[in-house]
């Protein structure tokens, strides 16, 4: 990826960093704090921004369309894990 794309993709990621919904999405789940024995039975593929963020910083990423699904996939596990009406799914859904 160029270094233009890179700035590009980490000001995104950044930007959904500072909203104030995005809390829940910073860090991983504490899925063992928050007692959810269940999470890693139904989301195989956990993400989160702040990870997402770092990986950018860091050059791991190979290719535009990589951080785009990582960012997806936060959304997509987020609406797996939290039923319909949840406080959790409502923040973004």
């Amino acid at each position: 990826m160029t270094s233009q794309v890179m700035n590009d993709l980490l000001k995104i990621v950044s930007g959904l960093l500072t909203r104030k919904e995005s809390a829940i999405f910073r860090d991983p789940v504490d899925y063992k704090g928050l007692g959810l024995t269940d999470y890693t039975e139904i989301v195989k593929e956990p993400r989160d921004l702040g990870t997402i963020k770092k990986k950018i910083e860091d050059g791991k990423y190979k290719d535009p369309e990589s951080v785009a699904e990582d960012i997806r996939l936060v959304w997509s596990n987020c609406m797996l894990y939290n039923r319909d009406g949840s406080e959790v799914r409502g923040t973004w859904s």
